[in-house]
């Protein structure tokens, strides 16, 4: 029996193909080497950079060696870490000969689209050989040398390729499960979608389950050139394509499959074509998915979900919301194929409408920033069918979750939300909603119309709605975000950047060095002792309160800046600003050269304040002294000293004082003259 490994991979200056792989201080260069010597039960950790083909006919990576039924084939991220594969040949991943029992996770594939014109891609439309605008993301492909069967691909991204993101051929026990795919299907000849089975194989003669398509995204696939092989028409670009199941295409010998494949919970939208098709296929289930505004190619009209020339195909608890103006659905040459317990909106085009089927708004929270969730009146709400076979949502909270099954991918209510590799945004509309997000895995924000607090590993939050919630941080470094009401933000642990927005917000800082953003005179800041270097940018005159040590004057009007009895740094804007030190060692920042004339204030017992950028002469700065009888001046190199005199001019204690203010980078104060800069009090010289 073989020895299970671990191989690792990397693309960075530590891999390379001579190691032996099998350490992360000893990876492999390229994905195929690991590929090449995997066995049952192995799996290939794939790490950061950015993998690409060499051969543009080729790929990154063709499998061809197999798992068994208890010891699959895994490739996947590195934890941690989210490695690209960028493609401009055929295939970025091929599973071919019969490769079985294999599983993909986590990845990222970026296609060739970025390097290619429409214009150019319309001058191919008769080469159905150039890799560069036909190439596939991942393709499960059994025309030669044996049928794959038990693939997962899970958990991917894919986009960007001219020809399909994720497809079979004759292929069987395909799982393809939360993955995103998107702008695929662009530039080839041949008629691709985000997601396709073509011709599916029968590895066993089970009638049950074997081809799933679940909990995708799947959004703005599209074919822009003609199908060479279609009569030279736009015909797909589909979100979710299952095609010819029944084998009777291209000479096919197969044979009818007999499994049944389930298309569940997933969001379909703004594809070219139909967000779900079927064509000339049996057994399919097709429920609680979520299609938006497909069939954005002018010359396709075939409605949200699809079926023709199909049987035995179950359309239920599905929401279509179409073009305006366009078909809902459609039924053509179909034979047992059942649309029921659907939403319909924004089209009074309905070819065929179930007997539970409704028209309405189905109130979803955001969908113009791709949010589908249902609002608390949607009328999808508990008006699904019991299909038991289905216990979770899109985002994999329990269905039924009240009295019902609701219609599309989400159930209403609190959700749990889980996130991945890469920079993740989530959209909360109820404190209930969890979020799961995993240790390194990117930068995460939360958008949120209630008041809600950051769990593990999500970075930033910003407040929605114009409703007064408040908003919680983490032990992370957060970046906490108000709306437009008077909202209460509370960083927690972390270096935090606390932005109340408008409104009179209250923020309150934690452990760390905080940032505070002010824009209102009712802005209140509430930071412990002890709480770390904290720092308030403001767009209004403010006084720091207590512990808070900086202050930035932000903005071009003129505001007045005051400190308190810590050593504070105080920098003023380009406008003519009165800064105030207070008690403690201060540093003042004017503004060098920016027009205005600033004001220092500066009163006795107020500490040793260090000035910078002040101009000296008519129309330069000024500092206005109180309580102070007399002041010494002393040119000390480059700098001006002010300190605390007796009165008496060259006298052998002169500018020996407390020293109060150190003018830097400034001389050249004559008797005659300083009063034109500093006021208040008996100005001595040597």
């Amino acid at each position: 029996m073989d020895t299970i490994r671990t191989y690792y991979v990397s693309a960075d200056t530590a891999g390379n193909d001579s190691n032996d792989g099998l350490s992360t201080s000893s990876p492999f260069k390229t994905i195929q080497k690991a590929a090449n010597l995997t066995n049952p039960g192995d799996t290939v950790l794939i790490m950061n950079g950015v993998y690409t083909n060499t051969d543009p006919f080729g790929g990154i990576v063709s499998i061809k060696r197999s798992g068994t039924s208890n010891a699959p084939i895994t490739y996947k991220a590195y934890p941690g870490h989210s490695p690209k594969l960028q493609s401009n040949g055929w295939n970025a991943i091929s599973i071919t000969n019969g490769a079985s029992y294999i599983e993909i996770n986590g990845l990222e594939l970026i296609g060739n689209n970025s390097n290619i014109t429409f214009a150019y891609a319309l001058s191919q439309k008769d080469d159905p050989y150039n890799p560069k605008t036909n190439g596939n993301g991942i393709i499960i492909d059994g025309r030669k040398n044996g049928h794959p069967h038990h693939i997962s691909i899970i958990n991917n991204k894919i986009h960007d390729f001219g020809g399909g993101g994720i497809a079979t051929i004759q292929a069987d026990y395909v799982t393809i499960d939360r993955n995103e795919v998107y702008n695929n299907a662009w530039y080839s000849v041949y008629a691709n979608s985000g997601i396709s089975n073509y011709q599916n194989w029968q590895f066993d003669s089970s009638q049950g389950y074997k081809m799933t398509i679940t909990n995708n995204k799947v959004y703005n696939n599209r074919q822009y050139i003609p199908w060479l092989y279609g009569g030279g028409k736009i015909t797909d670009g589909n979100g979710i394509s299952i095609d010819d199941s029944r084998n009777t295409q291209n000479g096919s010998t197969l044979g009818a499959y007999s499994g049944r494949t389930l298309v569940e919970n997933n969001i379909a939208f703004q594809n070219g074509g139909s967000g779900i098709h079927t064509y000339e296929s049996d057994y399919v289930d097709i429920v609680n998915n979520t299609a938006y505004l497909n069939s954005q190619s002018p010359e396709i009209d075939n409605g949200e979900i699809f079926a023709r020339s199909s049987s035995d195909v179950k359309i239920i608890n599905n929401i279509l919301y179409t073009i305006s103006g366009k078909k809902v659905n459609t039924n053509y040459n179909n034979t047992n194929v059942t649309y029921n317990y659907n939403l319909y909106a924004n089209s009074t085009i309905i070819p065929v409408k179930g007997t539970n089927d409704i028209v309405a708004d189905p109130q979803f929270v955001n969908a113009s920033i791709g949010d589908f969730r249902l609002q608390s009146t949607s009328p999808a709400i508990d008006k699904g069918f019991s299909w038991t076979i289905l216990t979770t949502d899109f985002a994999g909270n329990i269905r039924p979750s009240a009295s019902g099954y609701d219609i599309g991918a989400f159930e209403a209510g609190a959700s749990t939300i889980m996130g991945g590799l890469g920079n993740d945004s989530y959209y909360v509309n109820n404190s209930e909603d969890i979020i799961i997000e995993a240790a390194n895995g990117g930068i995460d924000t939360v958008f949120s119309t209630v008041s809600y607090t950051l769990g593990n590993n999500l970075d930033n939050l910003t407040l929605q709605s114009t409703s007064a919630i408040d908003g919680t941080g983490n032990a992370l470094n957060n970046f906490i975000t108000g709306n437009t009401a008077a909202n209460i933000l509370t960083g927690g642990e972390g270096n935090d950047t606390l932005d109340g927005k408008a409104g009179a917000d209250t923020m309150i800082g934690g452990v760390g060095n905080d940032s505070y953003y002010v824009d209102n005179i009712g802005d209140r800041i509430t930071e412990n002792l002890n709480g770390g270097i904290d720092t308030v940018f403001s767009t209004v005159s403010y006084t720091l309160g207590n512990n808070l040590d900086n202050l930035t004057l932000q903005g071009t009007s003129a505001i007045d800046g005051t400190g308190n009895a810590l050593n504070n740094f105080i920098t003023g804007n380009t406008a003519a600003n009165i800064l105030t030190g207070g008690a403690g060692n201060d540093t003042l920042y004017l503004g060098l050269n920016d027009g205005a004339v600033d004001i220092v204030n500066y009163a006795l017992n107020d500490g040793s304040d260090l000035v910078y950028q002040f101009v000296r002469g008519v129309g330069g700065d000024k500092i206005q002294f109180t309580g102070v009888a007399n002041i010494d001046v002393v040119t000390s190199g480059a700098n001006t000293l002010l300190c605390i005199g007796d009165g008496t001019m060259n006298n052998t204690g002169f500018g020996t004082g407390q020293l109060l203010v150190t003018l830097s980078g400034i001389t050249g104060f004559t008797a005659t003259g300083i009063n034109v800069n500093l006021f208040g009090t008996n100005f001595l010289f040597s």
